[in-house]
């Protein structure tokens, strides 16, 4: 689904991108900004845990297909 942008002239659609593109990296920015504003998605959500990992193979993360 395309996502627009709402100018003054009209609206212009915003070009497919992706976080890595962007400069963003989920464990490093969108984990702690979510964190940090929890309430952009809701103001009834909180935040009671986060990823934790510092242990032997941590690296390793679930992958789908």
């Amino acid at each position: 689904m395309p996502i627009y942008e709402l100018r003054a002239d009209g609206l212009v659609k915003v070009e497919t991108t992706s976080f890595n593109a962007e400069g963003f990296y989920e464990r490093r920015d969108i984990q702690r900004l979510l964190r940090d504003q929890i309430e952009i998605l809701d103001d009834q959500l909180m935040v009671i845990a986060e990823e934790f990992g510092g242990w032997m193979d941590s690296s390793r993360r679930i992958a789908t297909t």
